[in-house]
């Protein structure tokens, strides 16, 4: 948001402050236009009302790291040791709805600022900040006052480098406070965004510093999972935007590779092998779309509120996170496919011998369940009665699977993919004949544990019923019935 100054006179109840140079942000409509991408700062719950500063730097925001603060405090420092006064530096999300000048003066006012003590006080989500300084500095003229605002403090928030703006007022400051030099911000503004200040050349954070500070930005970016939204919410809106232009980048990429391997896939596999994988491939190439047309929104020259840069970047990021990882799944099956296809002749082989094991055990678990029948009644054996003829059917449909199987693999490349559903057809069936021959042979241990335990079984019953009927009334019919099936 542009920020205008004003020299103004402060009242005379305020004795520690008695005048004040204030660069306070007024304008509504050309706030949009030349200071819009200073924000940064992720949502912030509560505002902060004018208190007093704990230290010479507030970031009640986050927004400074710790090398920031260090390089910050390295300014002040200097503008101390070099000129005697103290710059206090405050950033924090709004000014409550204050106003950068009066939010400035009662902070100001409750910190006991002196007439050596300069303010620069920044609110990152309401694009306003405020400079003052007391009549001790009255060696700064207007003109430099101005220069201080225009062409060093605003360039850095502009950037989004709010260390940067901190150094600028105190190089600033003390360079217009140098004997013989006057304000000289303008001249030290080098290309590339350099700005050196104070006579012990204090260099602010330049454009490239700021752009390397990005890329490690979007690098851990990377590293956050799409769907953890919460973390994406505290990254700063250009590392936002940035990633979210590498997200749709790679969704793209993602959907062309994954549009080869699918038509690979149909060919070799056929249709109904390859579903999930098209469904996946279609639910991704339409949320590309929608994330295309949100950042469409983002890039027209309709201007939206940070929040809602911050919401729509977000979205396309965990939208198409989402697509990528459903497409991910897909293919890594798609891998499992042409593995399991190349090396189907050892499978086979292997279903084979375990099919030819399984078949050997038949007249033995046939024998076990004879000798079941003469100790135990029918009752007992009902759910292993029909095991031994349930896993001979299993057993013939393995070996029409295998034979199936071995016959796809003799196809030529790209016409072998029945092989992988003879495969996966013929294990389950041997699977499923495993456990059924496993039941026989374990059923006389099972029906007799089943015998021992009966008797607590019984009893923990006859305890539930007995309880149930003290409660019958309030119990109501889900209780009744529950009570009657018990006793039956």
């Amino acid at each position: 948001m542009p920020l205008a100054p004003r020299l103004e006179q402060t009242p005379s109840s305020r004795p520690r402050l008695p005048r004040a140079r204030r660069f306070a942000a007024l304008g509504a409509v050309s706030a949009l236009v030349t200071l819009v991408a200073i924000l940064f700062s992720p949502a912030i719950a509560s505002a902060d009302a004018p208190f007093r500063l704990p230290g010479q730097i507030t970031d009640t925001v986050g927004v400074l790291d710790a090398d920031q603060q260090s390089d910050v405090q390295a300014a002040i420092d200097q503008l101390y040791d070099e000129h005697k006064v103290r710059l206090w530096v405050v950033y924090v999300p709004d000014f409550n709805g204050l106003g950068a000048g009066p939010w400035a003066d009662q902070t100001a006012q409750a910190s006991s600022l002196g007439d050596r003590d300069a303010l620069l006080a920044v609110a990152t989500v309401d694009r306003e900040y405020a400079l003052i300084a007391p009549d001790g500095l009255s060696e700064i003229t207007s003109d430099e006052a101005e220069s201080i605002r225009v062409d060093a403090v605003e360039p850095a928030l502009r950037e989004e480098d709010w260390a940067g703006g901190a150094i600028a007022a105190a190089g600033g400051l003390g360079d217009a406070m140098s004997p013989g030099q006057g304000m000289s911000v303008r001249t030290l503004l080098i290309g590339g965004g350099v700005v050196v200040v104070g006579a012990g050349g204090v260099v602010l954070y330049s454009r490239k510093k700021k752009h390397d500070r990005t890329r490690a930005g979007i690098e851990a970016a990377r590293s956050i999972s799409p769907e953890d939204t919460a973390a994406l919410t505290a990254l700063p809106l250009p590392t936002l935007d940035e990633r979210a232009k590498e997200v749709l980048v790679e969704t793209d990429d993602a959907l062309r590779t994954s549009q080869e391997e699918l038509d690979l896939a149909r060919g070799e596999f056929g249709e109904q092998a390859t579903a999930s994988f098209t469904a996946a491939f279609d639910t991704a190439r339409a949320t590309l779309a929608a994330a295309f047309t949100v950042r469409q929104r983002l890039d027209d020259a309709i201007p939206e509120t940070p929040q809602q840069q911050r919401e729509m970047l977000i979205d396309i990021i965990t939208s198409c996170g989402r697509a990528d990882r459903e497409l991910n799944e897909r293919v890594q099956e798609f891998d499992g496919l042409r593995d399991l296809l190349i090396n189907a002749p050892d499978r086979l082989d292997a279903l084979t011998r375990d099919m030819v094991a399984l078949t050997v055990r038949i007249p033995d678990s046939t024998q076990t369940l004879a000798t079941l029948q003469t100790e135990f009644p029918a009752a007992a054996l009902a759910s292993v009665a029909h095991n031994v003829t349930m896993a001979e059917e299993r057993l013939a449909f393995a070996e029409r699977a295998v034979a199936d199987g071995r016959d796809a693999i003799a196809l030529p490349p790209g016409k072998q993919g029945p092989a992988v559903s003879a495969i996966r057809g013929a294990e389950g069936a041997l699977e499923q004949a495993r456990t059924l021959l496993d039941a026989v042979d374990h059923a006389a241990e099972d029906i007799r544990h089943a015998i021992a335990t009966l008797p607590a079984a019984i009893t923990d019953v006859e305890a539930g019923i007995a309880a149930a009927a003290q409660f019958t009334e309030q119990g109501g019919d889900r209780l009744a019935s529950a009570r009657a099936a018990a006793e039956a």
